[in-house]
């Protein structure tokens, strides 16, 4: 590994003005465990800010511009430890952050390894794909965001 992991984390909803003129959301089913429905997900890099790390995990699993158009919501998250394998963390650190952002995009998206399939789908059958709760928190403020134009959408 040329990079060292730092002890934060990112996800990222993909959003677009659906036909019927309502929000809709890109779920993709991880390919490590196929009941998992979420945006995409990654660590953040030494160096790098979590919304640049957004970025980059957004293009590498999803294959969206590296230059794309991105929000960062309010909502922060604490995943525990545990669920990171092949760290060096400090033994202090119990509870790794996670930020959550937004990029509208109209396009279709190109899986890495990490994700087995994706669709576009409106607020409802969002919410009831994904598994963890702290998601669908994020999911619920953006959708809130985009419905009282605090982002702007995209057609």
């Amino acid at each position: 590994m040329d990079f060292v992991r730092r002890p934060q984390n990112v996800h990222v909803y993909h959003y677009r003005m659906g036909i019927a003129r309502q929000y809709e959301y890109a779920m993709l089913q991880r390919s490590d465990n196929p009941l998992y429905w979420q945006g995409v997900s990654g660590g953040v890099r030494d160096k790098e800010t979590p919304k640049q790390a957004a970025l980059r995990v957004s293009a590498y699993e999803a294959g969206t511009p590296a230059n794309s158009t991105i929000y960062e919501q309010h909502f922060r998250a604490f995943l525990p430890r545990t669920i990171f394998s092949g760290v060096d963390w400090h033994q202090d650190i119990l509870l790794v952050p996670q930020y959550y952002f937004a990029v509208p995009f109209s396009g279709n998206l190109r899986l890495s390894e990490q994700h087995t399939a994706y669709k576009w789908c409106g607020y409802e059958e969002a919410m009831r794909l994904i598994y963890w709760q702290s998601q669908q928190t994020a999911l619920f403020e953006l959708n809130g965001l985009l419905l009282a134009g605090k982002i702007p959408g995209v057609s």
